[in-house]
């Protein structure tokens, strides 16, 4: 075998692992191709695999040398791609690559421009830009990584409450470019990257549950939302299994689309005031004998048995799920939900 053999084969063993940011086989070619004297009889496969350990060992340095910011930023976010996305190293590996320091709090915060147009590449990409620049200013060790849907920012040794702060900047400067409906999410407080399904569910939760909020609206936590990632959850099992879903309720969505009418408005609105019918009538803006009568209705044409407190329950979720944040479901004239 002769040294340029060996040098591809060294390029070769620097390619990248999937999901993780090795050392570019770029960086491993330069090491292996130095100028070197090779033997007139070639080398034999242990000179091949010193050289192989000699090019590993010299590529990151090498590497840090040649480019060290560029390469750190590109190495942690393609790690913290790789994490979100459960594909990355090993969780203790992730974490000394990401800068998270062993039993010390760190959050993930999430970023994205106003619906529908925040699946657009160009706004997403736009974002990941000011985030870079805003955190290399304010907040180095942070790693920035843009996926489909969003923007992450990973923050060292940050609690809820410095990674709130950070991310009411990060907010504003985003807002600047991509437009005020942008939206931003902070986890709570992790110490260990192997609960990173979790993190990035819960930012991702958080997110969801405020996608049709208005726009300025301040940065959120799970606190602020907790309800309605609980109702978007049971929606996406009752949208799963369409058995679990009340036929009775289906029947009387159904019949207002078709029909006009405001049956679901009434049910939610009584059941929100827990039975009474003074306040919920006042609510609907109806005399008191108006309400009873449509309870009445809804007894009658859809069967549904509202004086069993777990139908009630499961009628008010689902109901609940069908409405908007303004807690109204839509009416006939509007597609959609409900």
């Amino acid at each position: 075998m002769t040294i340029n053999d060996a040098a591809r084969r060294a390029t070769q063993a620097g390619r990248r692992r999937p999901g993780y940011g090795a050392s570019p086989p770029s960086a491993v070619a330069e090491t292996a191709h130095r100028p070197c004297i090779e033997p007139e009889k070639g080398i034999d496969a242990d000179d091949e695999r010193r050289l192989l350990d000699a090019a590993r060992f010299a590529a990151p340095h090498l590497l840090r040398a040649l480019n060290l910011p560029e390469a750190e930023r590109r190495m942690r976010r393609d790690t913290l791609r790789a994490v979100l996305h459960r594909s990355g190293p090993p969780a203790d590996e992730a974490a000394d690559l990401l800068g998270l320091r062993p039993g010390t709090e760190f959050c993930l915060t999430a970023f994205a421009p106003a619906l529908p147009a925040g699946a657009d590449p160009a706004l997403l990409t736009q974002a990941e830009w000011v985030l870079m620049r805003h955190c290399a200013a304010h907040r180095a060790t942070a790693t920035v990584a843009a996926a489909a849907h969003a923007v992450y920012v990973l923050l060292p040794a940050t609690g809820q409450a410095a990674g709130h702060r950070f991310a009411d900047g990060a907010l504003a400067a985003v807002r600047r470019s991509v437009g005020d409906g942008a939206r931003a999410a902070v986890s709570g407080p992790y110490t260990d990257l192997g609960r990173s399904a979790a993190l990035c569910r819960e930012v991702d939760g958080i997110l969801r549950a405020t996608a049709h909020r208005g726009p300025g609206r301040p940065v959120a936590t799970t606190s602020d939302v907790r309800h309605r990632i609980l109702l978007d959850r049971l929606g996406d099992e009752l949208e799963r299994d369409a058995w679990l879903r009340l036929p009775e309720v289906d029947a009387l969505l159904a019949h207002d689309r078709a029909q006009g009418t405001d049956y679901a408005n009434t049910a939610i609105a009584w059941l929100d005031a827990t039975g009474d019918i003074a306040s919920s009538a006042a609510r609907l803006k109806l005399h008191p004998n108006t309400l009873r009568h449509r309870l009445r209705r809804i007894r009658e044409l859809f069967h549904l048995e509202l004086d069993d407190p777990d139908v009630r329950l499961a009628a008010w979720l689902e109901l609940r799920r069908a409405a908007p944040a303004d807690g109204s479901v839509r009416r006939a004239e509007e597609p959609g939900r409900g």
